[in-house]
């Protein structure tokens, strides 16, 4: 059996911002309600493992934020907020949020959770292995900050943000194609239909 990290202080200790804690919980949401459905149809799954993942996944997004712009927190903002996160991406800036929560879960020994953690990337899709990987991933990509959306609709706003709405680089409408392939996927293990509705 896994070991799960505790939640909330992880949360308090990198002073995760409250918009990102909403994110992950919907994709916690999400990634619950796929594996329960899995298990029912027979198939394995770690519900407790991929739900502690996707409840932490993002916890140091603020690694990938371009600025600290206050009028994206919705919260109150603190000097010591500020200071925790500036010290998160002075240190782990250059790697990035996945690769810096991977290094830490596996040094405070979560090496489940920290493989998890590292394949929940846009651009990890070719690399998932397992259905708990597959799981945590499609459940990040239906989840647009705190709201379940389809995939449709996450890559044309995921297009627009990025500048190419009209026409994406080929390499992305490969990645977006391999999603949807995954999403197949796992419909056809839960035979033809998701339990999730936008």
């Amino acid at each position: 059996m896994s070991m799960t990290i505790p939640v909330k202080s992880l949360y308090r200790k990198f002073h995760v911002p409250k918009h990102v804690i909403a994110h992950m919980k919907m994709v916690a949401k999400v990634a619950k309600s796929l594996c329960q459905a899995l298990n029912a149809r027979g198939h394995k799954v770690d519900t407790k493992l991929v739900v502690n993942a996707a409840q932490i996944h993002d916890a140091l997004r603020v690694c990938d934020f371009q600025n600290l712009n206050l009028k994206y927190f919705q919260q109150r903002v603190t000097a010591k907020d500020m200071k925790i996160w500036e010290r998160i991406r002075a240190k782990y800036g250059k790697i990035g949020h996945t690769k810096a929560l991977t290094k830490i879960l596996k040094k405070d020994g979560y090496p489940d959770l920290a493989r998890l953690v590292s394949k929940h990337g846009f651009h990890s899709v070719s690399s998932l292995k397992t259905l708990d990987e597959k799981i945590l991933f499609y459940a990040d990509k239906r989840a647009e900050g705190d709201r379940l959306v389809t995939l449709k609709t996450r890559f044309s706003n995921g297009n627009k943000k990025h500048g190419h709405a009209h026409k994406p680089p080929t390499a992305i409408l490969k990645i977006q194609k391999k999603i949807y392939q995954l999403e197949a996927e796992l419909k056809k293990l839960l035979g033809g239909k998701l339990p999730l509705s936008p």
